[in-house]
């Protein structure tokens, strides 16, 4: 049988060699888990704060002082042009930023959806 180099040359560690060498594998391992989680936690933060931004520094849809469920029941009029210039104004500044209402006004404004009452069955003007 010929000699191997690795069990004729082994010698036992020496005491607490082992240990150490535990400890150190989970100080790298505590550390990198340390690191993942800053990470994770800086995007998530990162990503709450910038929806907060977006969410206040950009102008809302009640901007011109009209809430949709004041819009709605005055598009047929806007569209069929009987409301003051003022109202039409502030009705404007509503659509530039609500594209719900805009919506509703292209209904309007396409026949699916009466003038009158805003909704899809034609309602009898008087």
């Amino acid at each position: 049988m010929a000699p191997n180099a690795f069990t004729d040359s082994w010698e036992p560690c020496p005491s607490g060699e082992l240990t150490g060498m535990v400890q150190r594998a989970q100080s790298v391992r505590r550390k990198s888990q340390t690191t993942s989680f800053t990470i994770v936690g800086v995007l998530v933060l990162t990503s709450c704060l910038s929806l907060l931004y977006l969410q206040f520094s950009t102008p809302s849809a009640n901007a011109a002082g009209l809430a949709c469920f004041e819009v709605q029941p005055l598009l047929g009029e806007y569209h069929q042009q009987k409301l003051t210039p003022a109202m039409s104004q502030r009705i404007d500044e509503h659509l530039a930023f609500c594209a719900h209402c805009r919506e509703q006004l292209e209904a309007i404004q396409n026949g699916t959806v009466d003038a009158c009452c805003g909704e899809a069955a034609a309602c009898a003007t008087p």
